[in-house]
């Protein structure tokens, strides 16, 4: 069933441009959207379960993709692709090609990862966040250069400002990668910042970071002692009661020869606008995370125009005290996850149905199967999901659900 067949799950003007995109592209890819005054959002989710009969599913998504951006005035601002290692250079050229097809800039800046499928294919999906404007002088995106050769995506709504920056590593100021895994990691976050202050951010207006470890099983707890020492530089998490830490994902994955990279959301918001940014130090389902150590919230809303976008970061079996649940039971865990991931949403107002975009993360592929099961046998619904298989930051930890939603 496509999104634009799913009652119940997008709302108004927002099932109408959903149905709209879905009649005259034909396509796989999912798109949920939400209108506001001045701009709609957008997410575009490819899944390797929906082009698995497809002979190059590679092609046939960004196909999709590039003439789903182009046809509907999407302006991208934050893109990944989930996919082998072994075919970056060729995923790579192939996003070229499709949007060059359809008449959009090659330059835009994405992030690769080595996303293995947890089927037997190349790619485990792409996803892709923009907004159409409805008026470009209140609304609209460009790419920024931010020194060091990064570029990032600003986007601009009546007069505040949101700046993304992808795939920042550890380099040194001569582009060379840090030797040590511990220098990787106090270089990518120096990096940010710099780039951040680069373009009149600071590192305190982060409110969202999904960052990708090689091998997180090795030195996770090194790699926290280094956030945290960061975090107590720019001025978040001196006084825990009262700081605000960005959302965040913290999962295995690679890029090129990095042991760490980072994607980072910031926001600026101009005085007397109705962008309101509110941290989500805990739900009603789980504690604050940085009570055991781990320097993140549980998630953050971007209020904009009477509606709200909710970044969860991370999700997984974890009590509220930090403990892990379920040990070895591959569907309590995941089961044990999505409550917690509703949690946060209901405590928002929202639910498992408001999710428009989604990354799930398993261990093994007995998860992944158990997750299938738990979906069809409880009839959950069936919001846009990337399966990869990761290593999640604890041994035991079986999956993590890092979702988006539209309130």
């Amino acid at each position: 069933m496509s999104d634009s067949d799913a009652p119940g799950i997008l709302r108004g003007d927002c099932r109408m441009l959903n149905r709209a995109i879905h009649a005259k592209t034909n396509s796989a890819m999912s798109v949920r959207t939400l209108a506001r005054n001045s701009f709609t959002d957008c997410c575009i989710t490819g899944t390797i379960e929906r082009y698995i009969s497809t002979s190059q599913p590679i092609e046939a998504m960004y196909a999709d993709a590039a003439r789903i951006l182009a046809e509907h005035s999407i302006q991208p601002i934050q893109e990944k692709i989930y996919a082998h290692r072994r075919v970056r250079e060729h995923a790579l050229d192939v996003r070229k090609k499709a949007f060059l097809a359809n008449g959009l800039d090659p330059a835009l800046p994405v992030t690769f990862v080595d996303g293995k499928p947890l089927v037997d294919q190349p790619i485990a999906g792409l996803q892709i966040w923009g907004i159409v404007p409805h008026d470009p002088i209140a609304s609209d995106v460009a790419t920024v250069e931010c020194g060091n050769g990064w570029t990032g995506r600003m986007w601009t709504v009546n007069g505040s400002r949101m700046l993304y920056l992808p795939a920042l590593a550890g380099t040194r100021k001569d582009g060379q990668v840090a030797l040590s895994t511990t220098e990787q990691a106090q270089r990518m976050f120096d990096n940010a910042n710099q780039a951040l202050e680069s373009l009149g951010f600071s590192y305190q207006q982060v409110v969202r970071t999904w960052i990708y470890l090689a091998r997180i099983l090795d030195w996770y707890g090194e790699f926290n002692r280094v956030r945290t020492l960061h975090h107590a530089n720019v001025g978040i998490g001196r006084d825990l009661e009262s700081s605000t830490f960005p959302a965040s994902t913290g999962i295995q994955g690679r890029s090129l020869d990095y042991e760490c990279f980072m994607d980072v959301l910031a926001v600026d918001p101009a005085p007397a606008t109705s962008v309101a940014v509110d941290s989500i130090r805990n739900s009603s389902h789980q504690g604050q995370a940085f009570a055991y150590g781990s320097a993140f919230s549980r998630g953050v809303t971007l209020a904009l125009e009477e509606r709200k976008t909710v970044f969860i970061s991370g999700t997984a079996s974890i009590d509220a005290e930090g403990r892990t649940m379920h040990l070895d039971d591959p569907g309590c865990q995941c089961l044990e996850t999505l409550q917690a991931v509703a949690a946060v949403l209901e405590d928002q107002g929202g639910s498992l149905e408001d999710i428009c975009t989604a990354a799930i993360f398993f261990k093994d592929q007995e998860t992944y199967q158990a997750y299938q099961r738990l979906v069809r046998q409880l009839c959950l619904p069936q919001f846009p999901t990337i399966c990869v298989r990761a290593d999640v930051c604890r041994p035991e930890l079986l999956c993590e659900i890092e979702p988006v939603a539209f309130i």
